[in-house]
């Protein structure tokens, strides 16, 4: 009977095994990535916040009446955009047409996405397709804000958390 007994427990064991692990699952705060995703993700209709560019002011000199074409459309390839040291390209998101003193203030944004897109003031940014009559190359006027990396398991876990404990109107 001993031999029985045995493999009755471990069965059994396997069978608990994986009853702890669905266990788990059920945890927002425990649960794998694909569980996190496809089960709690999908019961509250949340999804992980894509990554984000940064966007920011930058002064480029040109002869008067140039002008930068711009859209709001992130990539536009009828937009101008430049690069940074890094590579990182950030397009204009406005038209502007250059005024007489021959800075044109630009509105960027980046098209690539992550921290790494808020870039400081001052950085040189060069043109991949300027406009003629615009020196090639530009600085930034003011720091770029907004660039965000892709959201982390453990981010989107403790959002889902907090929608969960204060529900959108739950006090009125």
């Amino acid at each position: 009977y001993y031999n029985e007994a045995d493999a009755i427990d471990i069965v059994e064991l396997a069978n608990q095994q994986r009853a702890l692990w669905l266990a788990d699952q059920a945890r927002i705060d425990r649960c794998g990535s694909s569980w996190l995703k496809e089960h709690h993700g999908r019961q509250w209709g949340e999804e992980p916040l894509p990554a984000t560019g940064g966007t920011g002011a930058a002064d480029a000199t040109a002869t008067v009446g140039t002008v930068f074409i711009g859209s709001t459309t992130i990539p536009d390839p009828a937009a101008m955009y430049a690069t940074d040291p890094a590579g990182l390209r950030y397009q204009v998101l406005t038209n502007v047409t250059t005024p007489g003193s021959g800075t044109a203030t630009l509105s960027l944004g980046a098209i690539d996405t992550g921290t790494q897109t808020n870039i400081a003031s001052g950085v040189v940014l060069t043109w991949a397709n300027g406009p003629v009559g615009a020196d090639e190359q530009f600085e930034s006027t003011a720091a770029f804000t907004g660039g965000t990396d892709k959201e982390s398991d453990a981010e989107f876990a403790s959002r889902l958390l907090a929608r969960i404990r204060h529900k959108p109107a739950s006090g009125n």
